[in-house]
């Protein structure tokens, strides 16, 4: 009887180990975290691209009335000589 229930207490024991492996392998081989990670890099990669498309657009833009500013001052310079 004693054998019997020290039996029944390991094979308790041993379903449990199992099942706990079992989670840790489905977790292992999850890959879901992993492919959004990933696709969350793409994301921010696509943005910084979009990012540095805007700056170069504003630097021209801003470039572009520095020069007309300058040839403005120059032009209302020389009228007034």
């Amino acid at each position: 009887k004693e054998l019997a229930e020290k039996l029944d207490q390991t094979l308790k024991e041993l379903e449990e180990v199992k099942k706990m492996m079992d989670e840790r392998g489905n977790s292992m081989t999850d890959t879901t975290p992993l492919v959004q990670m990933r696709e969350s890099l793409q994301r921010l990669r696509d943005e910084n691209k979009e990012l540095d498309i805007r700056i170069g657009v504003l630097d021209y833009t801003i470039t572009q009335c520095m020069i007309k500013n300058r040839s403005s001052q120059k032009c209302i310079s020389q009228e007034n000589d």
